[in-house]
């Protein structure tokens, strides 16, 4: 009989290669104990530049930086120290949950700055020796680029950036593109895998093959940062990244219609379509899923500026259409549901799929989709029914998931949503899974999947576990079964169940 326990733990905050919070040291005592390596130095005088010297539309300040690459190299240093153009050193913490992800080619670092009036995050993507990242202070974001052989540190004023160019409504008739699966597990909406093509203008202008795909997946990374934040289950996953030969006019109607783009979708199975280009009207277009549905996985593609990517989360705003989602009600349109808007707070901050045309002193964008049960800097990142992209997101996802099958998968087959676990008694868990080798481990959430616990560290992937759980009490409580190969390989509970 195979009986997992869970202990009662402390659950911390979640991580990645983003930092969006930033710590002085005099206020970190928490942070002291641990060594701390320089991320990286100033190489030149932080300075304003004209127009067309700009490295991001943007931009404030810039300089160009000397990285310290044994400072991150392996992506296990916990604590790093920076220099901002501020005059201080900050430093930020490894998140305890999510904090890094490995790569063949690279890996993911997540961070906090623990501060008790603010949190910030930071993140970092490396691959291939080159660096991307984003940086939240109390007062200013910053974005670390990537350009040939330089590593640019840009302070950003998300007032500057174009808007995005429009959420399009799909064409009326949708081909047959999408291969049935019949009898095949359905994917997890804890996945959803993205193509992501660039343009020979996109290579040219950062300096190469390497570059553009760190901008990719630092794209990818920055998304799922502004997930953890609001509580989203869902993750996207980079299944590819390669050259276009597509040129940039027309790009979000040639992106769909474009056979290759297509036969390289259904090759990597992907459920998302995601096109770098140099030049754009705004900074990103895409086409809106008003209904809900895998009937409108031919129109999931989007077009995203370079230079908005990233240090505008424009990526993600991208993919949030394609999901259903809109902006704020001022400036939304079609949407999956009634409550899928963007929320702002004027004077403070803005969230993902939010305009700033309508919150005053333009406010900075933050890794946030509106979640009316999250607040940050002490305001609620939504409203209850009308301004919710956290419970939209939720909703879409085993269908967005499900535009391609990914032939490899986990399905919890109870434990889902709307159960309770009363502790300290022997339950039955169950799932299923297709194509998935090796064992599986199955964890525990007290706090809606920000952070998560072991209860059985490895098991054998046979569909079944008794379990028991002890430690304090939860409505916020989820249930996660994954690959022990693949942690992306998994299923968590689609809504919150109870712990008694």
């Amino acid at each position: 009989m195979k009986i997992g326990f869970v202990k009662p733990v402390v659950l911390a905050s979640t991580v990645t290669v983003f930092l969006f919070s930033i710590v002085f040291w005099p206020g970190d005592s928490g942070a002291k104990a641990q060594s701390a390596s320089e991320l990286f130095s100033l190489k030149t005088t932080p300075r304003a530049f004209p127009g067309e010297e700009k490295n991001s539309p943007a931009s404030v300040m810039e300089s160009d930086i000397n990285l310290n690459t044994d400072a991150f190299r392996s992506g296990e240093q916990k604590t790093l120290v920076f220099p901002l153009f501020d005059g201080r050193m900050h430093r930020a913490v490894q998140r305890k949950s999510e904090g890094y992800e490995s790569r063949r080619d690279g890996f993911t670092w997540r961070g906090i700055i623990p501060d008790e009036e603010f949190r910030g995050d930071v993140v970092l993507t490396s691959y291939k020796g080159v660096l991307n990242g984003l940086i939240h202070t109390r007062g200013a974001a910053y974005e670390i680029i990537a350009i040939g052989d330089r590593q640019i540190l840009i302070q950003l004023d998300h007032s500057q950036y174009p808007e995005c160019g429009g959420e399009i409504k799909p064409p009326v008739s949708e081909s047959k593109e999408i291969p049935e699966n019949l009898g095949v597990l359905e994917d997890s909406g804890d996945r959803i895998d993205v193509l992501v093509v660039y343009t020979l203008a996109v290579k040219n202008a950062v300096g190469g093959d390497a570059q553009a795909n760190a901008l990719a997946q630092a794209a990818i990374d920055a998304t799922n940062t502004a997930y953890i934040n609001s509580r989203v289950r869902q993750r996207v996953r980079l299944v590819h990244t390669e050259e276009t030969a597509l040129t940039e006019a027309n790009s979000l109607g040639n992106l769909r219609a474009d056979a290759a783009t297509q036969a390289l979708r259904n090759t990597h199975s992907a459920d998302m379509v995601a096109m770098l280009t140099n030049s754009l009207g705004g900074c990103g277009v895409a086409y809106v899923m008003s209904n809900v549905s895998t009937g409108f996985a031919p129109s999931a593609y989007s077009v995203t500026l370079r230079t908005c990517a990233v240090g505008n989360l424009t990526f993600a705003h991208e993919l949030g259409h394609n999901m259903g989602s809109t902006h704020d009600p001022a400036n939304g349109g079609s949407s999956a549901y009634p409550y899928s808007f963007g929320h702002y707070v004027s004077g403070n901050y803005r969230t993902v799929m939010s305009y700033s045309n309508q919150c005053t002193g333009g406010c900075t964008r933050r890794p946030q989709f509106s979640n009316p049960d999250v607040e940050f800097q002490g305001a609620a990142t939504g409203l209850r029914g009308t301004r919710n992209n956290a419970r939209s997101l939720e909703g879409t996802a085993d269908t967005v998931a499900n535009f391609r099958s990914s032939g490899t998968a986990i399905k919890l087959d109870n434990y889902s949503e709307d159960a309770a676990l009363p502790r300290l008694i022997l339950r039955t868990l169950n799932w299923s899974s297709n194509n998935v080798a090796g064992n599986v481990r199955i964890e525990l959430s007290r706090d809606e999947g920000t952070t998560w616990s072991t209860l059985v560290n490895n098991t054998p992937n046979d569909g079944s576990e008794i379990i028991s759980i002890g430690g304090r009490a939860s409505h916020r409580a989820r249930i996660r079964v994954s690959s022990v190969n693949d942690g992306m390989i998994r299923d968590s509970s689609a809504k919150n169940i109870a712990i008694r």
